[in-house]
């Protein structure tokens, strides 16, 4: 009799970013039950491009690959500034392969030309979903996806009063 594997077992794992070390520490676990696609495990990703407040704001739930489409969703988590409003804020997403030689984050396959975040309200809580299509012809399969905060510098509150 055969053993029958099911994806239901996979964890996705939420990090947060260390005070002041940058060492990640897992604070928070959830189960992703398998749906159509392929279930990936999704984290928060720290915010690296020197102008947005801190990731920790995004409460990924779920991330699944149908095709060579890769869908995540998640919450936004308490009050969230309408800085990140101002600097025409988003929710990035990335598609990462297993780590290789000379990758060990591994190869980021998401096509993000072609992806369309989206933008990051200002106020209490709320909901997030974004899609990214993936380079299969990289020859690499998605291990795993990531989330964080990407300022587009595109002012998306009220016109300027002046």
């Amino acid at each position: 009799m055969r053993k029958r594997r099911s994806l239901v077992g996979l964890t996705a794992v939420l990090f947060v970013a260390g005070a002041t070390t940058g060492v990640a520490e897992d604070v928070h676990s959830t189960k992703v039950q398998a749906s159509a696609g392929l279930q990936l495990p999704i984290r928060w990703q720290p915010v690296n491009d020197g102008v947005s407040l801190d990731a920790d704001i995004l409460r990924p739930t779920r991330c699944s690959l149908t095709g060579d489409l890769v869908t995540a969703a998640g919450t936004f988590v308490g009050f969230v500034s309408q800085f990140y409003l101002r600097v025409g804020d988003v929710v990035e997403l990335y598609v990462y392969s297993a780590p290789i030689a000379g990758y060990p984050s591994g190869i980021q396959l998401a096509v993000l030309s072609e992806e369309v975040p989206p933008h990051i309200p200002g106020g209490q809580g709320g909901s997030w979903l974004v899609k990214v299509p993936i380079d299969l012809t990289l020859g690499y399969h998605p291990e795993r996806c990531g989330v964080t905060v990407q300022a587009t510098h595109q002012f998306e509150g009220s016109g300027n009063a002046y």
